[in-house]
């Protein structure tokens, strides 16, 4: 039988971490949601600074619906406000560059749960950031156009 090295392992690992980007990928094109959009309204799409402004109003606001316009022109300006402050704000006030995540990421997090919302996911997807391989799924949902604009009426 040999022993069992550290290619054994390598390999090991490898095919379980494929075992569940496999699964997601079923789950994303395979498995669609049925019926009407149970979340509301859609959202219209936004400007720039428009998404700004709404994200950051509904900053935990995790009912309703976010256009992918919505979504990520405020992925975009989160990024290019970390960025900003890590290049500049690092210099000068090191603890400064590691706050902006943290404030930042109540409304991301909002934002992608409206973002799932308007393609008619659960909020509980967000949860795939926690794997290795959830957050490429979650790239691509997010990228989804949005679900029909029929709504149930399930807030009321």
């Amino acid at each position: 039988m040999g022993t069992f090295s550290l290619w054994h392992i390598l390999i090991l690992f490898v095919v379980l971490a494929f075992i569940p980007a496999i699964v997601l990928i079923v789950l994303l094109f395979v498995v669609r949601p049925s019926g009407p959009n149970r979340f509301g309204a859609p959202s219209p799409a936004r400007s720039f600074g428009e998404a700004i402004t709404v994200c950051l109003s509904k900053f935990v606001d995790f009912n309703g619906r976010a256009s992918r316009s919505e979504y990520w022109w405020f992925y975009l300006a989160s990024f290019l406000l970390s960025l900003l402050v890590s290049i500049f704000a690092r210099p000068i006030i090191g603890g400064m560059a590691h706050i902006v995540p943290h404030v930042l990421l109540l409304p991301g997090l909002a934002a992608g749960a409206r973002r799932l919302h308007d393609v008619n996911r659960s909020a509980l997807w967000l949860l795939l950031n926690l794997t290795g391989v959830g957050g490429l799924a979650l790239l691509i949902v997010f990228a989804l156009p949005s679900a029909g604009d029929d709504q149930a009426k399930v807030f009321e």
